[in-house]
């Protein structure tokens, strides 16, 4: 039987990536595949439903640096592949793509397969790390059959690195549930219903929300900025961060988060919402949805945002313009521009609450692009060629 072998750094179903890996092995199974999964520390499998896989658990591969773990990680998982003999690896997240490609050489795996959600090397990141993590994708580059990247800007900034080249990498977005694209927008009762339930009884306010993890990266005082400078300019905003830390070391975050908000005078104007499921019904029921990430692959809130029709002001990360267009479906400005924010969100406050698309038939095109059936459908035709090139060897 054809053989999957999945390696992420996490597998946290709170997360994104865990749940589209999730989708794409429990696909693969309906396709007839034999899949298994190595996974870190970081984990909450006893949530999943991931029936007829086989899953190893590698303890000393974590997300954030640890050299002790990080030179002996490698080992562990090429013990794992070299009992299991899979014919493909398919390889997630940056430490798990760095630490699994190397096992899998190490091992004489067929063909190794490596998924980029998001950029190891943005240009935001400090020059001696920025040069030192493009080496190791250039090393690893070079033990890559394929490469997926969730977004074309992104995939040219690995082929100007010279980590891959055009010839062996391949854009596939990341796929939303079908069933949340097609989803019906909120009634008026019910979206005034979810403000008041996010808000308490100012519904009626202007309604913000940020979503994502609670980490350094997504650079959320600069949103408690943004707060501050509207409320500054007589504008009745209110912020709901919807989203949470998943990891130990990520804990304090949210709490610098709450002290700078006291700071400004704006902590009884924003909300921690935790994580929710029901996030396209909050931006839906929100004013305006908020991006201030250092840096992203291609932001899957945007797409939602988009999908909701609410108006979107958005620092310029990789991937943005991929999904956005400027005044039309967002507002875009430079990264780090807290000004800009501000004005951007001052323009939504001014000119209405929700988008009106100019082209409908273009951005059905667009959300079509970011379907789960799109996305699966891609990457079994993507494992189907790679196994028919692996029996012509």
């Amino acid at each position: 039987m054809k053989h999957i072998c999945h390696i992420s750094t996490t597998f946290n179903l709170r997360s994104g990536s865990a749940r589209r890996t999730s989708a794409i092995i429990k696909e693969s199974i309906r396709s007839g595949y034999r899949v298994s999964l190595i996974i870190g520390r970081d984990n909450d499998l006893r949530q999943s439903d991931l029936a007829g896989v086989d899953i190893f658990s590698v303890p000393r591969m974590v997300k954030y640096v640890k050299p002790g773990c990080d030179f002996r990680a490698p080992g562990d998982i090429k013990k794992i592949l070299a009992g299991i003999k899979p014919d493909i690896v398919h390889t997630h997240l940056a430490k798990g793509g760095i630490l699994g490609r190397l096992a899998a050489k190490r091992a004489g795996i067929p063909c190794v397969l490596h998924t980029v959600h998001g950029p190891t090397f943005p240009s935001r990141l400090a020059l001696h790390k920025r040069i030192i993590y493009r080496t190791m994708e250039r090393i690893c580059g070079r033990m890559t059959d394929r490469f997926i990247f969730v977004g074309k800007e992104l995939q040219q900034a690995y082929i100007q690195a010279r980590v891959c080249t055009h010839a062996n990498s391949h854009v596939i977005r990341t796929g939303r549930p079908d069933k949340v694209i097609d989803r019906r927008p909120l009634s008026d009762s019910k979206r005034q219903q979810l403000r008041n339930v996010l808000f308490g009884g100012f519904g009626k306010d202007f309604l913000i929300v940020t979503v994502g993890r609670l980490v350094p990266a997504k650079q959320l005082e600069h949103a408690v900025l943004i707060m501050a400078e509207l409320r500054q300019k007589g504008v009745p905003a209110r912020l709901a961060i919807v989203g949470k830390s998943l990891l130990a070391e990520e804990q304090g975050y949210e709490h610098r988060i709450l002290q700078l908000a006291r700071e400004q005078h704006v902590e009884d104007f924003i909300v921690f919402a935790g994580f929710r499921t029901d996030v396209p019904d909050v931006m839906d029921a929100a004013d305006a949805v908020l991006l201030t990430s250092r840096y992203e692959g291609l932001p899957n809130v945007a797409v939602e945002a988009l999908i909701a029709k609410t108006p979107m002001v958005a620092y310029n990360v990789s991937g943005i313009s991929e999904v956005l267009k400027h005044r039309e479906t967002g507002y875009i400005v430079q990264q780090g521009d807290v000004d800009g924010a501000v004005a951007g969100l001052f323009y939504w406050y001014s000119t209405g609450k929700k988008i009106v698309w100019k082209n409908e038939k273009e951005n059905h095109t667009t959300l079509d692009s970011f379907r789960e059936s799109t996305m699966l459908r891609q990457k079994m035709n993507l494992y189907e060629q790679i196994f028919c090139n692996l029996r012509s060897r």
